[in-house]
């Protein structure tokens, strides 16, 4: 949680980074950019606590060494398409859901995030001797959740 969200506690986004908020990285010539950048969360916000933080990020992998545990990948996504029906009149599309239930989920991508975060918030304050991050990756990995 965002602790500058004041008393109500309430979920916010604290702030969208910039390229000057990345740190170049040793990478292979050639290499993609979130192999040659990486993104780095006490950049991002330098006073904050890792142990409740989350990056919700579509690039897998785009945190510095350290901070992997913070990061929640949105998985495959696609470009915004406001209408099931019109997937077809878009050319360059990376990824095309199959079906109007997996276009609906791909919708709903940052609603399904929250209800990780709120869930393994919830689960490790239950879970005695379990952490927050602990509790995201049971969630999002194939791993069984503590319980």
């Amino acid at each position: 949680m965002n602790r500058r969200a004041g008393s109500a506690g309430k979920f916010q986004p604290f702030r969208v980074g910039g390229k000057d908020l990345l740190t170049s990285v040793a990478a292979q010539p050639g290499a993609r950019f979130p192999e040659r950048f990486k993104k780095d969360l006490l950049k991002l916000i330098p006073d904050i606590d890792l142990s409740n933080a989350v990056l919700i990020d579509d690039v897998a992998n785009f945190l510095i060494a350290g901070q992997e545990g913070n990061l929640l990948w949105l998985q495959q996504t696609f470009d915004d398409v406001p209408k099931f029906e019109r997937l077809n009149q878009y050319e360059k599309l990376e990824y095309v859901p199959p079906t109007r239930r997996a276009w609906a989920l791909e919708r709903n991508k940052l609603s399904w995030a929250l209800g990780v975060i709120l869930e393994a918030r919830n689960s490790s304050r239950r879970v005695k001797g379990s952490t927050f991050l602990e509790q995201l990756k049971s969630l999002t990995h194939d791993s069984k959740a503590v319980n």
